[in-house]
């Protein structure tokens, strides 16, 4: 699977032979910037950043969208500004349920001047409340890049050598 655009439009691609031929599976007129898959009791979500190019305030300039179906459907969800890195972390079950609860789906992100964000992603792939942070006056540094490692641990890197990390599901970085 691979996320980009040309222009103005975004688009996901997939690829189900290696790489040798890809066909689009979703598109946008939303600029596209990063995508992260997970697979989770038998269903594959595509969590989606990028740069809301419809936004007009200075609260809704970046964007997150989930899907759980090969985006037939899809859930948007506004950010206070750009999205360029993006991650998913989940429960420690691993999509099993062998504990008899649903698994906790984790989207992390972060973007410009050093904001991050953590949405809970629903088994309808609506997200739940986000939680953004600037992460500190001292580092506006864009952050370009995020991973996540189970739903509590998630890393982000950025301009200027920045690392930054939480272990608390991004209450603290």
């Amino acid at each position: 699977v691979a996320v980009g655009g040309s222009g103005s439009s975004g688009r996901v691609l997939e690829s189900t032979n290696g790489g040798q031929s890809w066909s689009t599976i979703f598109s946008t007129s939303l600029v596209l910037t990063d995508i992260a898959v997970a697979y989770q009791g038998g269903v594959t979500h595509y969590l989606l950043g990028g740069i809301n190019t419809a936004g007009t305030g200075v609260s809704d300039l970046g964007l997150a969208i989930s899907s759980d179906d090969s985006f037939s459907t899809h859930t948007q969800q506004t950010l206070e500004s750009y999205v360029f890195g993006v991650a998913v972390g989940m429960s420690s079950d691993g999509g099993t349920r062998s504990t008899g609860t649903a698994d906790t789906v984790r989207f992390f992100a972060c973007g410009i001047d050093g904001y991050t964000y953590v949405m809970d992603v629903a088994s309808d792939s609506t997200f739940g409340s986000v939680t953004t942070t600037e992460v500190s006056a001292a580092n506006s540094n864009q952050l370009n890049g995020m991973g996540a490692f189970g739903i509590n641990n998630a890393i982000a890197g950025g301009e200027s050598g920045t690392i930054i990390y939480t272990t608390n599901a991004g209450s603290t970085w």
